[in-house]
């Protein structure tokens, strides 16, 4: 139990207790991957227990520019596929607060030869994006950015025209951004990373392209040879997520509690 006096600025914490049954949230990583994959696989995907966030919200408005299509059905998101073609028109999207959604779209906009305008909130816009925005343009893409170099309000304009790319890997989501869009080119594309880092949030990337039939080698998280000829359509239930529960957890071992 607790107590707060907002006139003495303490909070008190008494030894107790907990005891129930808690069913963790669904995760939020996994969510939003799966809502991509969906939005540019062939056919009609089944997204089973999605986490609806506000990150979840912005993901499923940005991809229906895209031109998916959502309906939501009870606790499911029933989502048909662009066939992982980008429709030839100029888009502006709000990400809002989305990380993976900026890096993620930023490198599937570059698919395409229109122009493609993301941005976000302040937070947002305090994000690193020139460690991706670099890769891009030494793959022939087109990235302007609009305030200041290297984060967003930015704006992309592809195609992808190389095979080759070499970044830093300490943040994850530029090689997973990468990964993911490079699997739609239809043809051998290298990823050459400097100092992996992120490791577990990288497999997850990977799980995700082995359930879409990608071909993908993998050297000590260094080198990845990527291939894929589009994505087929999935049921997919996202999982509970571990981040989330592991605040019940500690409360649970630190009260020696059943829960």
């Amino acid at each position: 139990m607790s107590s707060y006096d907002p006139r003495m600025a303490v909070l008190t914490v008494t030894p107790n207790t907990i005891k129930g049954i808690l069913q963790i949230p669904p995760s939020k990583s996994h969510t939003l991957r799966a809502i991509q994959f969906a939005a540019f696989a062939s056919g009609q995907s089944s997204v089973i227990n999605p986490l609806m966030s506000p990150d979840t919200e912005k993901m499923i408005s940005a991809c229906e520019q895209f031109g998916a299509h959502f309906i939501r059905d009870g606790k499911s998101l029933v989502i048909i596929g662009n066939h992982g073609k980008i429709p030839a028109i100029n888009r502006e999207i709000d990400v809002g607060n989305s990380g993976i959604a900026l890096r993620f779209l930023t490198a599937m906009a570059a698919l395409g030869s229109t122009r493609t305008t993301l941005y976000g909130d302040a937070s947002l816009c305090g994000r690193p994006m020139r460690v991706l925005g670099e890769a891009l343009e030494s793959l022939g893409v087109s990235i302007q950015y609009h305030k200041q170099a290297g984060y967003a309000p930015l704006t992309v304009c592809g195609p992808i025209k190389k095979s080759r790319v070499k970044l830093n890997g300490e943040d994850s989501q530029p090689i997973s951004a990468l990964l993911i869009a490079a699997s739609l080119l239809g043809r051998d594309f290298d990823i050459h990373v400097n100092n992996p880092g992120e490791k577990p949030w990288i497999e997850m990337t990977l799980h995700w392209l082995k359930v879409m039939n990608v071909q993908v080698t993998c050297d000590d998280y260094r080198h990845y040879k990527v291939r894929g000829e589009g994505w087929p359509s999935f049921q997919y239930s996202v999982p509970g997520d571990w981040s989330t529960a592991a605040f019940p957890i500690a409360a649970a071992l630190v009260t020696k509690s059943k829960l």
